[in-house]
């Protein structure tokens, strides 16, 4: 949580949309990793964990049995062994580390969007709002009020 008043006097309703930025930004991470983890775990590993007590034809291969179970797949059977003998392990974890590489450069690509999204120095913070006066985050546009009227304080006082 960010405070920004910390001795300093009361900022107002400006330091409760700040605390509220941080919160909602902590909150949306946690959902976006939280669906990284369910992506992972249900999609990424399934292929390491398929049974293969499966009734096909005796003269099939792994690659199609493998083509066979996975209609989706990231990385072909043949591009991990050679014919006549592909081995369906190494397909499984070849395919499971470029579905867990996927899920991680999404997770990393929707995590990098919502930090910049929720970033000081943005224009305005979301569709459809006026942006701030010289493109100016909250706390900054704040901050500068704040030392404008501690300059006009002194400027009366002395």
């Amino acid at each position: 949580m960010l405070i920004l008043n910390a001795g300093h006097g009361n900022f107002g309703p400006r330091s409760v949309l700040v605390s509220s930025v941080a919160a909602m930004l902590r909150i949306q991470l946690v959902v976006i990793t939280l669906a990284a983890v369910a992506a992972a775990w249900f999609w990424a590993i399934a292929p390491m964990t398929a049974s293969l007590l499966y009734i096909h034809s005796s003269d099939w291969t792994d690659a199609d049995l493998v083509k066979h179970l996975w209609h989706f797949r990231l990385i072909q059977p043949e591009w991990v062994g050679s014919p006549p003998q592909y081995d369906y392990l190494l397909w499984t974890q070849a395919e499971a580390l470029a579905r867990l590489g996927a899920v991680f450069f999404g997770w990393l690509a929707s995590a990098s969007w919502m930090i910049r999204r929720h970033t000081p120095g943005r224009r305005a913070y979301g569709k459809g709002r006026t942006p701030l006066p010289g493109g100016s985050s909250p706390v900054v546009v704040h901050l500068n009020r704040y030392i404008r009227s501690l300059a006009t304080m002194c400027r009366k006082l002395g």
